[in-house]
């Protein structure tokens, strides 16, 4: 069941864990229409090996999940640090200091979607997930 989110909600999608494998998808569902856009913030704090994680965020189109964005533009989750991704109509690289990663996405976004981190091997990786809504 899709979890609602209204303006102002802040909720943790996955809390800080460590993982080998990609865990249950989470669909989200905007209830309230000043939504505009989402801040997914995510934690890496330790990891084996080499790791590979990546962010995904789909959209249901006639029934069927299909990939919207994997954010992949910069690189995929590989070590420690604080990884930001920002989906919000005409926004531009914000090239914030401090973080592993900042990567945008200029569109709205959609009123169903899911969001899911993809392991691309079993290396145990260490993260937490933050979702922020914006207007």
């Amino acid at each position: 069941m899709a979890t609602n989110l209204l303006h102002g909600s802040k909720i943790t999608v996955y809390p800080s864990a460590a993982r080998t494998a990609t865990p249950a998808v989470a669909e989200f569902l905007i209830a309230d229409r000043a939504i505009r856009g989402i801040v997914i913030a995510v934690n890496v704090t330790a990891n084996a090996a080499t790791p590979s994680v990546v962010p995904t965020l789909k959209i249901k189109i006639d029934g069927t999940w299909v990939t919207l964005k994997a954010f992949t533009a910069i690189t995929n989750i590989t070590g420690n640090g604080l990884y930001l991704y920002i989906i919000y109509p005409n926004i531009t690289d914000l090239g914030l200091a401090g973080l592993v990663i900042d990567e945008v996405v200029a569109y709205p976004i959609p009123t169903n979607f899911e969001f899911s981190m993809v392991h691309a091997d079993t290396d145990s990786i260490t993260y937490a997930v933050n979702l922020e809504c914006l207007r």
